[in-house]
């Protein structure tokens, strides 16, 4: 069951049927018969449905709480949508301070029993019970190969790990993952079998650091002079790489695998992740996703270090797509 709160006129219904991704099948708390209720989507107006269960209970001694009760057992499921009522001005009526009062008592205890519980201000969902639905990932840039210490531009390149960079990762150890997502070149999956030699890997061919093209396992030294790399130093790294991908090619890739991961991460219900990709992998998502939010260069890491994040499934799947970044993996 989900609870979703909030005052009045704040788009609470609308946000829950993006929630729950179900468009019909609402029904209204004035007026739901008790068959509507075992079989529908979510009831919206919650708190008339209180009032009608309260007048019932005068009149014939049903109890509120059985017929609330009862709802659950029948639809478990159910999205229940209701207004905050113990705001505001206290009702001079005896039956609406009752009213009032026994909305939020019910609405404590659907909290207390809810998978998640929202409160809506404005159209926008704050998510105050559920870290179930919260995806932890850690993202990690793979260990020091030989072309990382020449400073070479090592993109498609499909170089192992040195001994050097396999020493430096030995020596971590690193929390247990429910799934392991890698770059599919070598310096990842390498870096995924020291690091985590356990977990189950998943390759990503959008993960794959950029395609270079000419520029391919060369650095400054060897390049400076080539006037096709004063051009692209010129375009302020915008121009397309002769011969390999343009920039932005290389952002929209890794975002997409990094959509697909996420994608696979909610349809399989896991929540604790990890990544094994490459700098710029982890630059490009992070720019689109990271929050705070930082230009693309200012999400370098070094080898062998990272990001732990993390990010809401409620709010991904109705297109907030954030991912929260908590601390760094450093050495």
């Amino acid at each position: 069951m989900k609870l979703v709160i909030g005052g009045a006129f704040q788009g609470k219904l609308d946000f829950a049927k993006k929630m729950t991704g179900k468009e019909t099948g609402w029904a209204d708390g004035a007026a739901v018969s008790k068959e509507e209720l075992s079989a529908c989507s979510g009831v919206y107006d919650f708190q008339e449905l209180v009032r009608r269960w309260l007048l019932l209970e005068e009149e014939t001694g049903t109890a509120l709480e059985a017929e609330l009760e009862e709802l659950l057992q029948k639809n478990p499921e159910i999205c229940i949508v209701t207004n905050e009522l113990g705001y505001g001005v206290v009702p001079i009526e005896p039956f609406d301070r009752k009213w009032r009062e026994k909305t939020g008592r019910i609405c404590t205890e659907l909290a207390a029993k809810a998978d998640s519980v929202t409160r809506v201000v404005c159209g926008i969902g704050i998510l105050l019970k559920g870290e179930e639905n919260m995806i932890k990932i850690a993202m990690i840039r793979h260990g020091k190969t030989y072309g990382n210490t020449l400073g070479r531009y090592i993109g498609v390149t499909d170089e192992p790990l040195c001994e050097e960079g396999k020493k430096e990762l030995e020596q971590r150890t690193m929390d247990t993952v429910e799934l392991l997502f890698v770059s599919p070149l070598k310096r990842c999956l390498e870096t995924a079998d020291i690091l985590y030699p356990y977990a189950k890997q998943v390759k990503i061919p959008e993960f794959a650091e950029c395609n270079f093209g000419e520029f391919e396992n060369k650095n400054y030294q060897e390049l400076k002079d080539n006037p096709k790399y004063q051009e692209w130093i010129d375009s302020m790294a915008t121009l397309a790489f002769p011969g390999g991908e343009s920039p932005q090619q290389f952002k929209d890739r890794c975002i997409a695998g990094f959509d697909k991961m996420v994608d696979t991460c909610i349809r399989r219900h896991y929540r604790n992740v990890a990544m094994v990709v490459h700098g710029g992998t982890i630059m490009s998502i992070l720019e689109q996703y990271g929050v705070p939010q930082k230009s693309y260069y200012d999400w370098r890491v070094e080898n062998g270090c990272g990001y732990h994040l993390y990010l809401s499934e409620q709010n991904w799947k109705m297109g907030r797509r954030e991912a929260v970044v908590e601390s760094e993996i450093r050495r």
